[in-house]
């Protein structure tokens, strides 16, 4: 009787440190996303004061696979630009 008593007690315990540790595994990663989207901010209304494009201080921020990073990196390369005429493909 006394080893279930005892065996329940460790489960409880450990039940209770797991969910310790993730609580505080989400609270951290909540802390981190959060800062960092503060700062992005931030930055961005510091762009826009000093005349620099507030997209590319954004893109600074974002993932490789952020489409609107990708595609503005592209632009500014000057591989993407708007034709005046009509593009007609030849076969």
């Amino acid at each position: 009787m006394t080893q279930v008593k005892e065996a329940v007690k460790v489960s409880a315990i450990f039940f209770v440190c797991l969910t310790i540790v993730l609580l505080s595994i989400t609270g951290g990663v909540a802390y981190y996303y959060a800062h960092d989207r503060l700062l992005m901010s931030k930055n961005v209304s510091e762009a826009i004061e000093k005349g620099i494009d507030p997209l590319s201080v954004r893109c600074s921020y974002a993932s490789h696979s952020d489409t609107v990073c990708v595609a503005y990196a592209y632009s500014k390369q000057g591989k993407i630009s708007a034709p005046d005429q009509p593009i007609s493909i030849k076969k």
